[in-house]
């Protein structure tokens, strides 16, 4: 999607070469949909982080200038992705780098900087980390790329734009990692900004038509489990008011989304996020004649989250769970009770439906025997299991495990090998395995996630499965709250 572009080619920039970087505003983002598995769904899932970063330039009034256009490639295609970034002709070009898109877009950066040495050429993302470059096959990348954008993208991104994007002003901008003289040198930290301030892709007509859209209602993450990436979580402002959910809402059912991807760490985690959603979808009305994906800290669950997921469509329930071996939990920092488990997902799965237990293959200490008893026990509940292979990932196991953990990954796709408790053979056993019993149940067949097919009808979509053009849905779920999970709180202690 392009903003204002006035002109097929700049006028008022000349080119710079001999070290200096172009201070034009021609702005590329490219992003790469969808992602590991499910390479189906690309006119479904739209990247949402590109267009983040593409709203908070165009809304800055001192960046009316810009011309922003956004690449959302499917294919991992060098030649076309490259062609298509040299005939915007770009002064700055910014990749959102995901485990599936980094091998692809670095080559694609390679050749840029051959083709274009005077253009600023940004990472951004989960594997945009200094750690991530310090790995083969990634290591040329401090020769290639000016900075890693590692906080708070939308901010730090807009301030690249705003400055002549010289080595000098690079590290003077908060929240980067800057290569110079072959390393990274890490900025100052970038605090977040007032969350209700950025400005929203949905309402700027950024969104595709018709696509599942995107809600996020708070940042960061109460826990700190050393295999997720996701982050701790940050301060009061980074709330989203009722009325911006409101309006986020009422922007969704303007362009026709398909549902709603909530991309909070869980429904459950922040109380003040959640009546906020609650009251703006009492208010709007979107979700109740549509579909949401979200995921649920059980612990938290209480009457009121539960109400609140009987009088929406719900495609897809994830409930975190990764094992219920107590002992690799604590390994990991994740702070779980499986003995009150059981009890709030079946309630869950009785009053709403569509809910996926999530587990780990390969989670370090873990065992192939356990982790098959945690399938099954997770199946006797009446849920779906959604299993994923164990990544090695950045901001987490990769610069966070211990040395005991003898973690042997694969260092394009992340996933372990083998590690503490698991042998080779042992992965590839439990891979087999659960891909056997995900077929064996119709359910969804990836190569780093499987979903069991309990819920996978025609009516029922988990994320991730591609949308049939008869595909029916079904409206707010009738089941009357049972009366004890409306007398106190679902888990809580």
């Amino acid at each position: 999607m392009e903003h204002s572009d006035p002109a097929p080619r700049r006028n008022g920039h000349s080119r710079q070469v001999g070290g200096r970087r172009r201070d034009g505003r021609r702005v590329a983002l490219v992003c790469r949909t969808p992602g590991l598995d499910f390479p189906n769904v690309q006119d479904d899932l739209p990247s949402y982080g590109v267009r983040r970063i593409h709203a908070s330039i165009i809304s800055d009034p001192r960046l009316q200038d810009a011309v922003v256009q956004t690449f959302d490639t499917v294919k991992p295609d060098v030649d076309d992705i490259l062609d298509r970034i040299l005939a915007f002709d770009p002064d700055i070009v910014g990749f959102s780098a995901y485990v599936w898109s980094l091998p692809c877009f670095l080559e694609v950066a390679r050749r840029l900087r051959a083709e274009s040495p005077d253009c600023t050429i940004l990472f951004g993302g989960p594997s945009a980390r200094p750690e991530m470059f310090g790995i083969d096959p990634y290591k040329g990348g401090v020769d290639i790329i000016d900075a890693l954008a590692i906080q708070h993208a939308e901010e730090t991104v807009r301030d690249v734009v705003l400055s002549d994007r010289s080595p000098d002003a690079l590290a003077r901008i908060a929240g980067l990692a800057v290569a110079r003289d072959g390393t990274w040198h890490v900025t100052p930290g970038r605090s977040s900004g007032n969350l209700e301030l950025l400005a929203s892709p949905a309402q700027l007509g950024l969104i595709p038509r018709g696509a599942w859209h995107y809600l996020e209602t708070y940042r960061g993450c109460p826990m700190s489990c050393s295999f997720c990436q996701w982050g701790r979580a940050q301060a009061p402002k980074d709330v989203l008011s009722m009325e911006r959910i409101a309006a986020e809402l009422a922007a969704f059912a303007a362009n026709d989304a398909f549902g709603v991807v909530h991309l909070d760490a869980g429904l459950t985690l922040n109380e003040r996020a959640f009546r906020n959603f609650s009251a703006a979808e009492r208010e709007v009305g979107f979700l109740a004649k549509s579909r949401l994906s979200c995921e649920v800290y059980p612990a938290h669950l209480t009457a009121a989250h539960v109400e609140f997921l009987q009088s929406i469509g719900c495609s897809y329930i994830g409930v975190g769970l990764q094992s219920y071996n107590e002992e690799v939990l604590s390994k990991v920092d994740r702070v779980a009770k499986p003995e009150s488990f059981d009890t709030i997902v079946r309630r869950l799965v009785a009053a709403v439906g569509n809910v996926a237990v999530e587990i780990i293959l390969g989670l370090p200490g873990d065992s192939i025997e356990s982790f098959k008893q945690t399938t099954e026990r997770a199946l006797a509940l009446g849920a779906d299991v959604h299993a994923f292979h164990c990544l090695v990932l950045p901001d987490a196991f990769l610069t966070r495990a211990p040395a005991e953990f003898a973690l042997d990954f694969d260092p394009v796709t992340l996933k372990v090998k083998s590690c503490l408790g698991w042998t080779a053979d042992q992965i590839q056993e439990a891979r087999d395995w659960i891909r056997n019993l995900s077929g064996d149940m119709a359910g969804t067949i990836g190569d780093q996630e499987w979903i069991t097919g309990r819920f996978l009808r025609s009516d029922v979509r988990p994320r991730g499965v591609p949308k049939e053009a008869d595909a029916r849905w079904p409206g707010p779920v009738a089941t009357p709250l049972r009366a004890d999970l409306a007398a106190e709180p679902v888990g809580r202690n």
